[in-house]
């Protein structure tokens, strides 16, 4: 239940992160395509302009390049699969007790495939940053805390 709450956190803040990116990129492609851009360009030294305009042009090609929207939206689902997946968890948590064995094990072999489903179609290096992992459990962590601890006062 954890992992999935995790998950759900991680491929949201990625999609977040990812979105950011592409607004990032595309404001400041259009901000340097700009002919006002270029009028204050000319009170420069020529190299400052030479520079940013190849930094406008990178930023566009990466842009392109990147997908960054395209792989936001595919977090982004992967987050909503899983924050269902993070929920019949819970479900199966709060029932577990009032479950036949069989009943329970066949629910949770449902549930760990659902959970190997979800990040299907997300590119295995969106998976893959550690710092946004450990930051993402320790929010599930903290919060899983806060709603136990809560229950159970």
């Amino acid at each position: 239940m954890l992992d999935a709450h995790r998950v759900a956190r991680y491929y949201g803040a990625l999609a977040s992160r990812l979105r950011r990116r592409r607004r990032g990129l595309e404001a400041f492609t259009a901000f340097g395509s700009t002919g006002a851009v270029s009028s204050l360009l000319l009170s420069f030294p020529d190299w400052a302009a030479s520079a940013f305009c190849v930094a406008t042009a990178a930023a566009a090609i990466w842009s392109l390049v990147s997908r960054h929207g395209d792989h936001a939206a595919l977090a982004a689902r992967a987050a909503d699969e899983m924050g269902r997946v993070a929920d019949r968890w819970q479900l199966l948590w709060a029932d577990v007790d009032a479950l036949a064995e069989d009943a329970a094990r066949a629910r949770l072999a449902e549930l760990l495939e659902a959970m190997g489903r979800c990040a299907e179609g997300v590119p295995a290096e969106l998976s893959d940053d550690s710092r946004l992992n450990e930051r993402c459990a320790e929010e599930t962590y903290a919060v899983m805390r806060a709603q136990y601890l809560a229950a159970a006062a």
